[in-house]
């Protein structure tokens, strides 16, 4: 979207149009001070409604990642009991080994 440009009384330049709500610069915002707080009162409100959507995002975003740290916790507290529950049955099927070893090799020098 291509913007136009009014040429201000001081030589500087302003865009006509913003990126989503159009807001137009008029000559007549430049000799005319009612209109101008008008103008400054529309765009006043158009950044405040923006501030507003993006404080909303914010909150969003903000709640969605503290449920993905909740996921994340009780995942790693699902995993480490996973993992100590395969230790626990390696470590009783060495010592059922070991024993049964022990077991026969006190029955075989007998």
């Amino acid at each position: 979207m291509s913007e136009e440009l009014y040429e201000g009384p001081e030589r500087r330049k302003f865009p006509r149009l913003m990126n989503d709500d159009i807001i137009h610069v008029s000559p007549a915002e430049d000799t005319d001070l009612i209109l101008h707080v008008r103008l400054c009162e529309t765009r006043y409100n158009q950044l405040y409604n923006k501030v507003e959507r993006l404080e909303h995002r914010l909150d969003n975003i903000e709640s969605t990642l503290g449920e993905i740290k909740d996921i994340l916790a009780n995942d790693d507290r699902r995993r480490l009991r996973t993992y100590l529950g395969w230790a626990g049955v390696i470590i009783t099927t060495i010592l059922g080994g070991a024993i049964t070893l022990i077991v026969k090799f006190y029955d075989h020098i007998k």
